[in-house]
């Protein structure tokens, strides 16, 4: 059976408003990814966008995002549960805790095609592909991702920033000049 994101969305939305809602966002994902291949086909993506919103209500919101191997987002967080698919190559999730001195870097996944990862509401975490291609995945937010303020932090100092499209762009990096990405 062929991917289809309408029907995806229409199921995202059910499972956000569910009794046990992270059982079954993440179930509704494995299930998806069991054929990453038909996600891939449907992907909407063009050309170097990283990211396209497919749908986003008061209860969910769904993207598909691209990242690159030789640019490291920002470290941010969501104020929501967030869950990952991984759809097309591999994707390496860095986590950190706030501490009163600033970040802490606390350790890192790489997600294969196919695996799902669970972010809590009050995760930080910065993303970039592993490897030497392109990763695309599937995210679903349990709320309305672009309308929630949420912060960026610095990478020197840990200290929160607004999240804006110029922030965000402004502090990505190259794995070359972060000491833990080595």
């Amino acid at each position: 059976m062929t991917f289809s994101i309408e029907k995806f969305i229409s199921e995202a939305r059910e499972a956000a408003q569910s009794s046990e809602p992270t059982r079954a966002i993440r179930s509704l994902l494995k299930k998806a990814l069991e054929n990453p291949g038909d996600i891939a086909d449907a992907n909407p993506l063009e050309n170097d966008e990283k990211e396209v919103l497919l749908f986003e209500d008061d209860s969910v919101s769904v993207w598909i995002t691209r990242f690159v191997p030789d640019i490291v987002v920002p470290p941010h967080e969501h104020k929501m549960n967030a869950f990952i698919g991984v759809f097309q190559g591999r994707e390496k999730n860095i986590f950190f805790k706030r501490q009163s001195d600033g970040l802490k870097y606390t350790g890192s996944k790489v997600l294969e095609t196919g695996q799902v990862l669970s972010i809590g509401g009050d995760g930080i975490h910065s993303v970039v592909a592993d490897g030497n291609e392109h990763c695309f995945s599937l995210h679903v937010y349990t709320g309305p991702l672009s309308k929630t303020e949420r912060s960026i932090f610095d990478w020197d100092s840990g200290s929160p920033i607004e999240y804006t499209d110029n922030n965000y762009e402004i502090m990505k990096r190259s794995p070359r000049d972060l000491d833990f990405m080595a």
